[in-house]
């Protein structure tokens, strides 16, 4: 039956293939493409598999039954496995030993650990440019704001009592200045309370020391971490001003008032000195061998003997070693310590000069501390001689401190630079900190040359200060027979033609190049330097109250274009320090 069936099936086939190819009646064909065909073959497929499936299924599992396993546990185990990758799956290693595989496992760590590394380093500089471009737009827009905010009301110039005036400024003005939330910091407030301090002493008639006041308020609320402090500035400009405030000497008196400012200057480094000289005598007790003898030519000595303990055997340790008087000597003065030097210079003999003029040394030591102008006038061209001489014989063979300490002193009896220059040349360790370069120059300046103009505040280069002497080397008061004077300009001059960052370690101590401002008398240099560099950033606030002590203390000098070339300066940033 079913073969009869087929037959006729196959029949049918047959003639439905004839009709198609005949299409007499013009009947339309299907056309199918690639898709429909597939979907037509996957749904007969599904069609044919769900009786096909069952059948298949049961006799697999009627022989997984004879062989022992159970099918349902067997479907189960393998839904449920899981391909762990083993290291060779994920490394490829064309080695044929362990030590060659582990020497590419770690190759290939150390170049991830790298390629992480440069990705952080990155992200950090990416951070760190973000920061920093942030940081300098916030200041940007603060000084925009501050140089197109109104003034305030300040008033320039003084009162007559001496005060500063502050205009229309009240106590409900500075309060509404920080209503916004800044509070001014410790030290700010303590500035704030010395000026209020300042006023009113000024407006009732009584005197009062500014700096020492600013230093002390400085030094409460400072930084402590910068070697160079602004205290020490502060105590530096006290100092300075000490001498001349002690003989009641005022700016109007010209080149005596420079040479009090001088003199205190050298005070306060001959005061640093001895400090030293003690902390190095301390510090080395063997080799100071310092006993407990009061006599402060023993200090003295006890120092040579420890700056010069690798020059060999001294006179101080066993007769016939180095002569070291000139050195005592020079040492001596250096300290301030006169009564000492004019003791060591009883021991100080000096062959030339004793049968050319009859003098010991310690007589021409005391005619030049009593009268440096009259000494130079009456021995300064026989000094010069014996310098050039002194210079002509020096020899970088001998060991010897006899001549370098004896040239150093004769050119300071006669206030010849230009043999301390060529000195220092020949031997650069004989002045080997700043301190004791600015003493010598401080010793050679002579304030009063009768070719130079006197006075304070007169012309100058543009680098000098409120107190400089006009002109250049000019011939001493020796009648032209002796050393070229060394005035002040030529000095601040010298001292001008390295930058800011040659005193400072590059900018990273800018208080050092204060000092320097400070005790060559460019004060008006040293406010610019505070208030303008870009070193002294830290330092504004200083500044100000700076300009304040100055003021206060007369040094802007009483005429008023002296007192308006100080105040050109001061107004302005005043207005600053009260905007913030």
């Amino acid at each position: 039956m079913a073969a009869v069936e087929q037959t006729d099936w196959l029949s049918l086939v047959h003639q439905t293939h004839d009709l198609v190819a005949q299409n007499r009646h013009g009947y339309p064909k299907v056309q199918r493409d690639l898709t429909g065909l597939l979907q037509s073959s996957q749904s007969a497929r599904a069609r044919t598999s769900r009786v096909r499936s069952q059948a298949e299924q049961a006799a697999a599992t009627r022989l997984l039954a004879l062989q022992g396993f159970d099918a349902g546990r067997l479907n189960q185990d393998v839904a449920t496995l899981e391909l762990q990758p083993t290291v060779e799956d994920v490394f490829h290693a064309d080695t044929a030993s362990v030590e060659e595989y582990l020497q590419q496992i770690q190759e290939m760590t150390i170049l991830t650990a790298i390629q992480e590394a440069q990705q952080d380093t990155i992200m950090s500089f990416e951070r760190y440019m973000s920061d920093c471009m942030s940081r300098d737009w916030a200041n940007d827009k603060q000084g925009l704001f501050s140089s197109v905010a109104p003034f305030t009301g300040l008033g320039g110039g003084a009162t007559s009592t001496g005060g500063l005036s502050f205009g229309s400024i009240t106590r409900a003005d500075v309060a509404s200045a920080f209503a916004g939330g800044a509070k001014s910091s410790p030290k700010e407030q303590a500035y704030v309370s010395v000026v209020k301090q300042l006023n009113e002493a000024a407006a009732q008639g009584k005197q009062m020391d500014p700096i020492t006041a600013f230093g002390a308020a400085c030094e409460q609320y400072e930084d402590k971490t910068p070697e160079t402090l602004m205290s020490a500035c502060w105590k530096l400009l006290g100092d300075v001003l000490a001498v001349a405030q002690s003989r009641g000497i005022s700016p109007s008196d010209g080149s005596e008032y420079s040479d009090a400012l001088l003199q205190g200057g050298r005070n306060h480094l001959q005061a640093g000195f001895a400090v030293h000289m003690r902390g190095v005598i301390s510090r080395h007790r063997s080799a100071a061998q310092r006993g407990a003898d009061p006599d402060q030519l023993r200090d003295v000595q006890a120092y040579l003997a420890v700056r010069f303990r690798d020059k060999g055997t001294l006179d101080l340790q066993a007769p016939g070693g180095l002569d070291t008087t000139w050195a005592q000597v020079y040492y001596s003065l250096r300290a301030g310590w006169i009564d000492v030097a004019l003791k060591a210079a009883e021991r100080a003999v000096d062959v030339t000069q004793s049968r050319a003029s009859n003098i010991s040394v310690k007589q021409l030591l005391q005619h030049w501390l009593q009268d440096a102008a009259g000494f130079r006038q009456k021995h300064g061209a026989r000094m010069v001689q014996e310098c050039e001489r002194l210079l002509q014989g020096y020899s970088h063979k001998q060991s010897q401190l006899k001549q370098d300490y004896q040239l150093l002193v004769y050119a300071l009896l006669a206030g010849d630079n230009r043999s301390v220059d060529s000195l220092i040349k020949l031997n650069p360790s004989l002045l080997p900190t700043m301190e004791d370069y600015i003493w010598i120059k401080l010793s050679l300046v002579n304030t009063n040359p009768p070719a130079a103009a006197a006075g304070v505040g007169g012309g100058g280069s543009s680098g000098s200060g409120l107190y400089n002497i006009s002109g250049s080397f000019s011939p001493s008061s020796g009648g032209g027979l002796g050393a070229p004077a060394y005035t002040l300009a030529g000095w601040q001059s010298e001292l001008n033609r390295w930058g800011p960052k040659y005193y400072s370690k590059e900018g990273k101590e800018p208080l050092l190049f204060l000092t320097v401002l400070l005790l060559s008398l460019q004060f008006k240099r040293a406010l610019s330097f505070l208030l303008k560099a870009d070193m002294t950033k830290a330092y504004r606030l200083d500044g100000i109250h700076l300009a304040i002590a100055l003021h206060f203390t007369g040094v802007s000098g009483s005429a008023q274009s002296k007192l308006h070339a100080c105040c050109w300066l001061l107004e302005p940033l005043l207005h600053l320090f009260w905007c913030y």
